[in-house]
């Protein structure tokens, strides 16, 4: 008559012999391919079909392999976690890459706007006096703007409002030649800001 297994199953169970138990590890660890005919070298078959039914052998070797289904589980489980954390520092770095080019963008813009719109110059003759503006406008500086809130929505993690409405008064106020240069330098920033 079969006893009740002392917890864990696979271990050496009370008063269970020592070649017994020798013989049962090497049983538990033959996997699904398990049989008594390896283990007749050292016991007759008689002996192991006695120790297999009298210490449950087919019972504990079904809790060993639940236990290393468990314990890869439990692995594979940690790995996963491992990879989503990892994932997340690198979305997190990367928003922080991306807010880096916010505030570089932002103090390009405060440069820009520290500098005046246009210029004089006083022609030789002393009395004629010409205004002439310089090569930026604030049609450049609503881009450079636009561009910004843009990014920063994105480092944040906001949702983008539709901004056509404002790409398109801005584009008809700017002089074409402003406007694309303004369009080269913001692709050259992108294009930078892929790089590196």
């Amino acid at each position: 008559m079969a006893s009740a297994l002392q917890e864990p199953a696979w271990e050496r169970q009370p008063r269970e012999p020592h070649l017994a138990y020798q013989a049962f590890c090497r049983y538990r660890d033959m996997g699904a391919q398990r049989c008594l005919e390896p283990l007749r070298q050292d016991c007759s078959l008689e002996q192991l079909q006695k120790w297999l039914s009298r210490w449950q052998w087919v019972e504990r070797a079904a809790a060993w392999d639940q236990h290393l289904a468990m314990l890869w589980q439990k692995h594979y489980q940690q790995q996963q976690q491992h990879q989503q954390e990892l994932w997340r520092q690198r979305q997190e770095q990367w928003r922080e890459t991306e807010w880096e080019y916010v505030r570089a963008l932002q103090r390009k813009v405060d440069a820009i706007l520290s500098l005046p719109v246009t210029r004089q110059r006083t022609v030789r003759d002393g009395k004629t006096v010409i205004i002439e503006p310089l090569n930026w406008s604030l049609g450049d500086v609503s881009h450079l703007v636009q561009l910004i809130s843009e990014l920063g929505r994105k480092a944040l993690g906001k949702p983008e409002p539709s901004l056509q409405p404002l790409l398109t008064l801005l584009a008809g106020r700017m002089s074409p030649g402003a406007y694309g240069e303004l369009v080269r330098a913001l692709q050259e920033f992108s294009q930078e800001g892929l790089d590196s």
